[in-house]
């Protein structure tokens, strides 16, 4: 059995900014070090990691940087583990993208439809299951840690749920620094943990609430 820990990374300064981060490499906030910390230590004191992986932009590898260190093994970083490229959109406010049509439109359907100029979550979710597909098989048997986004893994939990992005509703997004936890065995997942984050106590940050 190969266990697969994908860790989404603690709030970025975009996120508090309430922007949409997409691939703009916003660095973490003082909370999110503070929330990678927590998560990392879960993740040291219930599992022994056998690789690290990571989304090469630098909020994802910060935020599992520790187990890496914890454990003496690399960060393998894989661009096809980064959020979502919302092209025009990338750094812009929630507030003026609710203004504009094209991206109310996105919203209501960001499972098939693509962003301005970028992806739409289909791109997302061939690019990471291809990914996470490799992974699997370089490390049969082990435990691997990845640090990534919250698009990508809503993508992945589409994925190990049999649904196609047509069906991304039916997927909670997960919380900054949550462990979402899947086993594989004989070409079936099996989800132990999703979005677990009860190790931060009073300190959970969620996407903003005009991303469905």
């Amino acid at each position: 059995m190969t266990k697969i820990i994908l860790i989404r990374h603690g709030q970025s300064l975009s996120n508090l900014q309430n922007t949409l981060t997409g691939q703009v490499n916003s660095p973490l906030t003082e909370l999110g070090l503070k929330q990678a910390d927590l998560a990392c230590e879960y993740v040291i004191k219930n599992y022994t990691v056998d690789a690290v992986y990571s989304s090469d932009l630098s909020r994802a590898k910060e935020t599992v940087a520790k187990i890496s260190e914890h454990f003496n093994t690399p960060i393998i970083t894989d661009p096809r583990l980064r959020e979502i490229y919302s092209g025009k959109w990338d750094g812009q406010s929630f507030d003026y993208l609710m203004t504009l049509p094209q991206y109310t439109e996105w919203v209501s359907n960001m499972g098939v439809l693509k962003s301005d100029q970028g992806e739409s979550f289909s791109d997302v979710y061939d690019r990471a299951v291809c990914a996470l597909n490799e992974i699997i098989e370089k490390h049969p048997n082990q435990t691997v840690a990845i640090g990534t986004h919250g698009g990508a893994i809503r993508c992945l939990q589409c994925y190990f749920a049999g649904k196609t992005t047509k069906d991304i509703y039916d997927i909670p997004w997960v919380p900054n620094a949550s462990t979402t936890v899947v086993n594989y065995q004989d070409g079936k997942f099996n989800t132990e943990l999703n979005g677990y984050c009860e190790y931060l106590g009073d300190m959970i940050t969620v996407l903003s609430k005009t991303l469905k």
